[in-house]
């Protein structure tokens, strides 16, 4: 389920955009399985754990929807990723920062398969900055379950209803 007070909207990967750390352009077919097979992705601050007094944590939330956007007007093409922070310490500092608009990106770390060219990403970080300029968080709170039911057309009633973890 998305707790949409603490949800979390963002553009993972725009299509046709090179990446300013390696030149790599994605289209929306790279991701076509990915999407289609409905798995959740880890959500990161900065593509790595934070430490604390008690350890490594890992993951802040957790990406749970994703579907491939035909861009059109100010929203390019894209993989959107709806999902929610965890509650506790390091989850309500994230969300606070995004809050403030203090994060405002979104990074995507994802293996390529070199023959077929597929995506599989393995976490989504939000970031200060990151490799493509039009992955941005487009949304927090109830603003970004009702971006997503906008964006994607779908109703949200049977996300609602689906266990977080």
């Amino acid at each position: 389920m998305i707790d949409e007070e603490r949800a979390i909207l963002a553009l993972a990967v725009p299509f046709g955009e090179a990446s300013l750390n390696d030149g790599r352009v994605f289209e929306a077919k790279a991701f076509r399985l990915f999407v289609d097979g409905e798995t959740g992705l880890p959500m990161r601050w900065s593509h790595g754990p934070l430490y604390d007094h008690h350890g490594v944590i890992g993951d802040c939330g957790m990406w749970r929807y994703f579907h491939i956007l035909e861009g059109g007007g100010r929203i390019p093409s894209g993989l959107l990723a709806l999902g929610s922070v965890f509650p506790g310490p390091h989850g309500d500092s994230l969300l606070i920062d995004v809050q403030r608009g203090e994060i405002g990106m979104a990074s995507i770390a994802a293996d390529v398969d070199s023959e077929t060219g597929m995506a599989w990403p393995f976490e989504l970080s939000l970031v200060h900055s990151g490799a493509y300029p039009s992955a941005l968080i487009l949304g927090h709170g109830i603003m970004a379950v009702n971006r997503w039911e906008l964006l994607t057309r779908t109703g949200f009633s049977q996300a609602r209803a689906q266990p977080s973890r």
